[in-house]
Protein backbone atom coordinates (compact mmCIF):
# COMPACT_ATOMS: atom_id res chain seq x y z
CA UNK A 1 0.00 0.00 0.00
CA UNK A 2 1.13 3.63 -0.78
CA UNK A 3 2.34 5.80 2.28
CA UNK A 4 -0.57 8.40 0.96
CA UNK A 5 -3.09 5.81 0.87
CA UNK A 6 -6.36 6.17 3.27
CA UNK A 7 -5.11 9.59 4.75
CA UNK A 8 -6.53 12.71 5.84
CA UNK A 9 -6.55 15.94 3.93
CA UNK A 10 -6.22 19.25 4.94
CA UNK A 11 -8.66 21.87 3.22
CA UNK A 12 -5.50 23.51 1.43
CA UNK A 13 -4.69 20.08 -0.21
CA UNK A 14 -8.37 19.20 -1.12
CA UNK A 15 -8.51 22.17 -3.63
CA UNK A 16 -4.84 20.67 -4.57
CA UNK A 17 -6.11 17.53 -5.28
CA UNK A 18 -9.67 19.20 -6.91
CA UNK A 19 -7.79 21.23 -9.31
CA UNK A 20 -5.34 18.31 -10.10
CA UNK A 21 -8.58 15.96 -10.88
CA UNK A 22 -10.59 18.89 -12.93
CA UNK A 23 -7.66 18.76 -15.19
CA UNK A 24 -6.36 15.20 -15.09
CA UNK A 25 -9.33 12.88 -13.80
CA UNK A 26 -7.59 9.58 -14.28
CA UNK A 27 -5.22 10.31 -11.52
CA UNK A 28 -7.71 9.57 -8.79
CA UNK A 29 -6.84 5.99 -10.02
CA UNK A 30 -3.41 6.40 -7.37
CA UNK A 31 -5.52 7.11 -4.77
CA UNK A 32 -7.37 4.95 -1.95
CA UNK A 33 -9.37 6.36 1.01
CA UNK A 34 -9.48 9.83 1.00
CA UNK A 35 -10.79 11.37 4.25
CA UNK A 36 -11.68 14.84 5.55
CA UNK A 37 -13.50 16.75 7.89
CA UNK A 38 -16.77 18.25 7.31
CA UNK A 39 -15.27 21.72 8.28
CA UNK A 40 -12.83 21.93 5.54
CA UNK A 41 -16.07 21.43 3.15
CA UNK A 42 -17.88 24.25 4.30
CA UNK A 43 -18.40 27.69 2.57
CA UNK A 44 -15.90 29.25 4.81
CA UNK A 45 -13.07 27.46 3.30
CA UNK A 46 -14.04 26.62 -0.18
CA UNK A 47 -16.29 27.59 -2.72
CA UNK A 48 -19.81 25.30 -3.23
CA UNK A 49 -18.89 23.90 -6.68
CA UNK A 50 -15.82 23.44 -4.96
CA UNK A 51 -17.27 21.53 -2.65
CA UNK A 52 -19.69 19.20 -4.12
CA UNK A 53 -17.06 17.81 -5.73
CA UNK A 54 -14.65 17.07 -3.39
CA UNK A 55 -17.88 15.44 -1.79
CA UNK A 56 -17.59 13.39 -4.77
CA UNK A 57 -14.36 11.45 -3.97
CA UNK A 58 -13.61 11.83 0.16
CA UNK A 59 -14.62 10.09 2.88
CA UNK A 60 -15.85 12.36 6.13
CA UNK A 61 -14.23 11.43 8.93
CA UNK A 62 -15.99 12.72 12.13
CA UNK A 63 -14.36 14.71 14.79
CA UNK A 64 -13.64 13.02 18.32
CA UNK A 65 -16.08 14.19 20.55
CA UNK A 66 -15.77 17.23 22.20
CA UNK A 67 -14.04 15.72 25.44
CA UNK A 68 -11.40 14.24 23.28
CA UNK A 69 -10.77 16.91 20.94
CA UNK A 70 -10.56 18.72 24.15
CA UNK A 71 -7.79 16.01 25.54
CA UNK A 72 -5.91 15.70 22.36
CA UNK A 73 -5.42 19.30 21.92
CA UNK A 74 -4.12 19.98 25.42
CA UNK A 75 -1.80 17.27 24.98
CA UNK A 76 -0.41 18.50 21.96
CA UNK A 77 0.57 21.77 22.85
CA UNK A 78 -0.24 23.15 19.41
CA UNK A 79 1.36 25.88 18.20
CA UNK A 80 -0.50 29.02 18.94
CA UNK A 81 -0.78 30.17 15.29
CA UNK A 82 -2.38 27.15 14.18
CA UNK A 83 -5.11 27.94 12.42
CA UNK A 84 -8.17 26.55 13.75
CA UNK A 85 -9.45 24.08 10.77
CA UNK A 86 -6.16 22.64 10.88
CA UNK A 87 -6.23 22.30 14.75
CA UNK A 88 -9.63 19.89 13.90
CA UNK A 89 -7.48 17.98 11.12
CA UNK A 90 -4.57 17.50 13.35
CA UNK A 91 -6.96 16.39 16.08
CA UNK A 92 -8.88 14.04 13.75
CA UNK A 93 -5.73 11.98 12.26
CA UNK A 94 -4.66 11.64 16.20
CA UNK A 95 -8.28 10.19 17.15
CA UNK A 96 -8.33 7.96 13.76
CA UNK A 97 -4.49 6.89 14.02
CA UNK A 98 -4.34 9.26 10.17
CA UNK A 99 -1.47 10.47 8.21
CA UNK A 100 -2.15 13.84 7.27
CA UNK A 101 -1.68 15.43 3.79
CA UNK A 102 -1.37 19.14 4.08
CA UNK A 103 1.05 21.85 2.36
CA UNK A 104 0.52 24.24 5.66
CA UNK A 105 4.18 23.66 7.09
CA UNK A 106 3.12 24.69 10.57
CA UNK A 107 0.28 21.76 10.84
CA UNK A 108 3.03 19.69 8.96
CA UNK A 109 5.46 20.52 11.81
CA UNK A 110 2.84 20.36 14.58
CA UNK A 111 2.20 16.38 13.07
CA UNK A 112 5.89 15.89 13.35
CA UNK A 113 5.94 16.74 16.87
CA UNK A 114 3.40 14.94 18.18
CA UNK A 115 4.60 11.46 15.73
CA UNK A 116 2.20 11.43 13.52
CA UNK A 117 2.74 10.58 9.56
CA UNK A 118 2.58 13.53 7.27
CA UNK A 119 3.53 14.48 3.91
CA UNK A 120 1.83 16.45 1.17
CA UNK A 121 0.63 16.11 -2.72
CA UNK A 122 3.82 17.25 -4.14
CA UNK A 123 5.53 14.15 -2.29
CA UNK A 124 2.74 12.08 -4.02
CA UNK A 125 3.35 13.63 -7.34
CA UNK A 126 7.12 12.76 -7.07
CA UNK A 127 6.44 9.28 -5.43
CA UNK A 128 4.76 8.56 -8.64
CA UNK A 129 6.86 10.01 -10.89
CA UNK A 130 10.06 8.23 -9.56
CA UNK A 131 8.48 4.75 -8.84
CA UNK A 132 7.31 5.02 -12.98
CA UNK A 133 3.72 4.66 -12.22
CA UNK A 134 3.57 8.11 -14.21
CA UNK A 135 5.40 9.77 -16.77
CA UNK A 136 8.09 12.93 -16.96
CA UNK A 137 5.36 14.52 -19.31
CA UNK A 138 2.17 13.92 -17.02
CA UNK A 139 3.87 15.17 -14.69
CA UNK A 140 5.07 17.98 -16.22
CA UNK A 141 1.55 18.67 -17.48
CA UNK A 142 -0.39 18.28 -14.03
CA UNK A 143 2.75 20.86 -11.99
CA UNK A 144 1.98 22.83 -15.29
CA UNK A 145 -1.96 22.72 -15.01
CA UNK A 146 -1.82 23.69 -11.03
CA UNK A 147 1.04 26.70 -12.13
CA UNK A 148 -2.02 28.00 -14.41
CA UNK A 149 -4.11 27.62 -11.21
CA UNK A 150 -1.07 29.19 -8.90
CA UNK A 151 -1.88 26.73 -7.00
CA UNK A 152 2.42 26.39 -6.10
CA UNK A 153 2.41 22.83 -4.47
CA UNK A 154 6.72 23.61 -4.56
CA UNK A 155 7.19 26.88 -5.40
CA UNK A 156 6.44 29.06 -8.25
CA UNK A 157 9.85 28.89 -9.52
CA UNK A 158 10.34 25.09 -8.89
CA UNK A 159 7.55 23.93 -10.84
CA UNK A 160 9.20 21.42 -12.77
CA UNK A 161 9.90 17.77 -12.60
CA UNK A 162 13.52 18.14 -11.94
CA UNK A 163 13.30 19.73 -9.22
CA UNK A 164 10.06 17.58 -7.62
CA UNK A 165 12.75 14.07 -7.76
CA UNK A 166 14.91 15.76 -4.96
CA UNK A 167 11.54 17.47 -3.11
CA UNK A 168 11.61 17.21 1.04
CA UNK A 169 8.87 18.68 2.64
CA UNK A 170 9.98 19.31 6.02
CA UNK A 171 12.19 16.87 6.14
CA UNK A 172 9.96 13.68 4.89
Amino acid sequence: MKWWHNTLFDTCSLITLDHILVDHGDFKKYFKGIYAIEECLTEDNLLAETSDRIRGFVEIRELPSPKQLSQILVKAKLSPKLAGIDSLVFACGVHHQLRIITGDKLLAINSRNAKIDFGNLAMVLRDLYVGNAISKKKCNDILESLLQKNDFIIGPQKMAVDFLVSYKFLGA
